[in-house]
């Protein structure tokens, strides 16, 4: 009797212990919230809303087209053999390197010259290509798709405006 107890409360405890992806969901969900609570600290919903919204991309006429732009304070945090200009093209917007990392490499095996930038946020941005000049940047975009052969994770390619920063004209 004494065993039959003790592999009953084995097997129970067994069968009590396992997870689910439900709830690893709920697990990750309320990680996410209590995340964006503690960015939101201090801050109304209207003035955290009116906040996101101006640091969406934006946009701008260049030539006869018009095209978004973000400008930001960024940096390079991957492929420094590449060097950085004033007008990026972005093809990414990650939170993880490693991600960032990979599409980078990606677009390089496609015959991009491609880098990743990073923001105080810590946000990653995969450059697919570069230029000293916005109607350069503007053309890189209106074309985007006869120079990268993939689906790319941002339905809308944009512009990074890299901000004091010092850049020749090449």
């Amino acid at each position: 009797m004494k065993k039959l107890l003790i592999l009953f409360g084995i097997a129970l405890l067994f069968c009590a212990c396992k997870t689910t992806e439900e709830n690893y969901r709920q697990s990750y969900e309320s990680a996410v919230a209590k995340i964006k609570d503690k960015e939101r600290e201090g801050v109304d919903s209207a003035t955290y809303n009116r906040i996101v919204a101006m640091q969406a991309p934006k946009g701008t006429i260049v030539g006869n087209d018009t095209v978004k732009i973000i400008t930001g304070l960024a940096w390079q945090a991957y492929g420094e053999d590449i060097k950085l200009k004033k007008y990026n093209v972005v093809v990414g917007a990650m939170k993880q390197i490693f991600n960032a990392k990979e599409m980078c490499n990606r677009l390089r095996n496609a015959g991009c010259e491609a880098y990743v930038m990073t923001d105080r946020q810590k946000n990653y941005y995969v450059v697919a290509a570069a230029y000293n000049r916005k109607d350069s940047a503007a053309d890189f975009l209106k074309n985007i798709s006869t120079h990268i052969p993939f689906k790319l994770p941002l339905s809308e390619p944009y512009i990074y405006d890299t901000t004091k920063i010092y850049v020749k004209n090449e």
